[in-house]
């Protein structure tokens, strides 16, 4: 099992019991599929949740260009990664650890590394530039509201 990283923290959410814990009286609420409802103190601060995978609130067609720029020599894991993302896409894995340990094995294959190598550029590197780019080069569309 591929181990990530401590700040990474994954909610499953399942349609049948997605409802909030307190509700219930209960600190999760687990399912036949082994998902449960997110503690209620992780969502006591949640205001709303976006997902962005069309550029509605920013626009990222230049986002592979900036992210070469912030570190040129990277330039070749970049389009590896960016190939990976396009052969996985549709394909379903039974949890996001199942889903890391399928990427960073493609990915440090496609880099000649191995897959504990390339999780680590990923998480320490490559994630952390990119919210870098994220802060310097776009702001909210307040047109997709």
């Amino acid at each position: 099992m591929t181990k990530l990283p401590a700040w990474v923290n994954w909610v499953y959410l399942h349609p049948e019991t997605v409802r909030l814990p307190e509700a219930a009286g209960e600190d999760c609420v687990p399912s036949a599929g082994g998902y449960e409802t997110a503690p209620s103190k992780l969502l006591h601060n949640i205001k709303g949740i976006i997902f962005d995978f069309d550029g509605t609130l920013f626009d990222n067609v230049r986002m592979p260009f900036y992210l070469i720029t912030a570190f040129p020599p990277d330039i070749h894991r970049l389009w590896k990664e960016r190939l990976i993302r396009k052969q996985f896409a549709g394909s379903d894995y039974s949890s996001p650890e199942e889903y890391f340990k399928a990427f960073f094995s493609a990915l440090g294959k496609a880099c000649f590394c191995s897959p504990e190598r390339i999780q680590n550029w990923y998480f320490n590197r490559y994630m952390p530039r990119m919210i870098n780019v994220l802060k310097k080069h776009y702001k909210l569309n307040n047109n997709s509201a």
